[in-house]
């Protein structure tokens, strides 16, 4: 009866010790998951900045073809005024 229950005490210790060695590996795979989320999170908020970038670039750009676009409509209406004034003339 003694050596049944040494036995039995026996199997429930190396389950344990088993188990905590699973759960152990179960914890260093979800660490290096967590690693990987967080490398992963900080390539976006990179590429997140550089199209804020991009964009910021492109508004630039949009602001000055309308500025040249505005000056080449100025330019033009003035030309054309000074022309049809020498005709009427």
């Amino acid at each position: 009866m003694v050596g049944k229950m040494l036995i039995l005490f026996a199997g429930l210790a190396f389950s344990g010790m088993a188990s905590a060695g699973f759960f152990d590996g179960i914890k260093k795979n979800l660490e290096i998951v967590n690693e990987t989320l967080d490398d992963v999170n900080q390539q976006v908020d990179d590429i997140s900045q550089e199209v804020n970038d991009i964009n910021q670039q492109v508004d630039d750009l949009d602001a000055e073809f309308d500025e040249i676009q505005t000056q080449t409509t100025s330019l033009g209406k003035s030309r054309g005024s000074g022309e049809a004034g020498r005709r009427a003339g």
